[in-house]
């Protein structure tokens, strides 16, 4: 039964003004995570002697995938390794030689499926004709990006365009080292996304710290320089997005390493070939920064950064608050990777299927003034359909919740679960109006960073 302290208002948010009143007046934890401002080291490791090109999934679940290479074949840079039905895919990040194909497991959290093994002869190469990004047609801009692979994943329309230069989580700090590097690369990446777009407003977002430097860096390019705090969640990409967001506006918010990787493909015409991913110990402490060949195993990256999982230890991609967990050093790092955390055996506490105990911390600590504990209870219940009426759709993820909570419940893995349901049920219903009975779909991943490594 809805309580009358939790029941949705107007606007369909609980109301929650007294609850919150009484909860301030007792001890609550803080929730306060600095970002770093300062890049750790970068190292330049060397290349494995295979890598695993990760294609993903072929099961009844949409058009096939096939890999289109053969064992000991000799391939180019940028040649594709797979197909979906007709469509090219996965472009060779370098030059080698195939050393075969195998089922590999998915850093992205999903099912295992197929992965290329490549035996690199090469780094960075050239595999196209470069391009002049202020030149060239926008359709010739997107089908370069095409076959190099870079998904950047623009709305069909949107008025404003955020590269974002800054990391997501504290400890992180690959965004950062990148636009040290180069800012002149990130202000042309900006504008490049920008015109892709169609998006009349580039944004380029960085820490506060940073900002005067690189609005000098920027200087005459005509990009807005957009200062974020140093302390989390300000600069996850659902936060950021709000903060530029004008009535009307759709904003698109792209992570400074996918608009480089957007640049590289256009100006030097290369496909990606590499990742600067942060290492972070137990506690979430930068170990160092370290650019990584694309389909570098995880084991083969701690190997050579000098770091040793051990039986019982947790690996995540990502950081403290939202990675995912990965259950096999075999996974291979993709453009999707930034961080990878080892966790070692008796530091961490794991989740809890203990009830809510209704203490209330998770009120305070959300950016959003979300009920956490309503919408995990509809999640844990199976009750989805009732999660908008409390703002499902307002989390940004940002994992807070669970940080306080002292039944240990894991109430961001709730909530992502009650989205993907949600969107599960809008996609059927969708498909079943527009005729035959869709297909089996895979689901998204749910990030669960509890998962114990294994070993070969």
């Amino acid at each position: 039964m809805t309580t009358a302290a939790h029941a949705p208002g107007a606007t369909g948010r609980p109301r929650l003004g007294l609850f919150r009143l009484l909860r301030r007046l007792l001890a609550v934890p803080e929730a306060r995570y600095p970002l770093a401002v300062e890049p750790a080291p970068l190292t330049e490791l060397p290349a494995p002697d295979t890598l695993a090109i990760f294609l993903g999934r072929s099961d009844v679940s949409g058009p096939r995938l096939s890999p289109s290479v053969t064992a000991d074949q000799e391939v180019a840079a940028g040649q594709p390794l797979g197909t979906v039905g007709d469509l090219p895919i996965v472009p060779s990040p370098t030059a080698g030689r195939i050393a075969g194909v195998k089922q590999a497991p998915d850093v992205r959290g999903g099912k295992p499926g197929l992965a290329v093994l490549l035996e690199p002869a090469g780094n960075g190469d050239t595999a196209f004709a470069p391009l002049d990004p202020s030149c060239a047609s926008v359709d010739d801009l997107r089908v370069r990006l095409r076959k190099a692979g870079v998904q950047l994943e623009l709305p069909e329309a949107a008025d404003t365009v955020v590269v974002l230069a800054a990391d997501p989580e504290p400890g992180i700090t690959a965004a950062l080292s990148l636009l040290l590097d180069d800012p002149s690369a990130a202000a042309r990446a900006t504008l490049l996304v920008a015109r892709l777009a169609g998006a009349d407003r580039p944004v380029l977002a960085v820490l506060e710290a940073r900002a005067a430097a690189i609005r000098m860096a920027a200087a005459g390019a005509g990009i807005e320089i957009l200062p974020l705090a140093a302390e989390y969640p300000a600069t996850l990409p659902e936060a950021v997005a709000r903060r530029v967001r004008v009535k009307g506006a759709r904003p698109a918010v792209i992570p400074l390493a996918r608009a480089l990787a957007a640049l590289g493909a256009v100006e030097l015409g290369r496909v990606p070939s590499s990742r600067v991913v942060t290492i972070l110990d137990s506690s979430g402490a930068s170990i160092g920064n370290f650019r990584v060949s694309m389909g570098t195993r995880l084991g083969d990256v701690f190997a050579a950064a000098g770091v040793e999982p051990e039986p019982g230890d947790k690996i995540v991609t990502g950081g403290l608050f939202r990675g995912l967990a990965q259950y096999s050093l075999d996974a291979a790092v993709d453009a999707t990777v930034d961080a990878l955390m080892l966790i070692k055996k008796g530091t961490f506490r794991d989740w809890s299927d203990e009830p809510c105990v209704n203490c209330g911390w998770c009120l305070d600590v959300c950016p959003e003034k979300l009920p956490a504990h309503q919408l995990t209870r509809f999640a844990e219940f199976s009750l989805f359909d009732r999660t908008p009426d409390y703002g499902l759709d307002d989390c940004i993820e940002c994992g807070l919740c669970a940080t306080v909570c002292p039944a240990r419940r894991p109430i961001l893995q709730h909530i992502r679960l009650a989205k993907r349901e949600i969107a599960a049920t809008a996609a059927i219903v969708a498909d079943d109006t527009a005729g035959p009975t869709p297909a089996p779909r895979e689901p998204d991943p749910i990030a669960v960073p509890v998962a114990t490594v294994t070993k070969d």
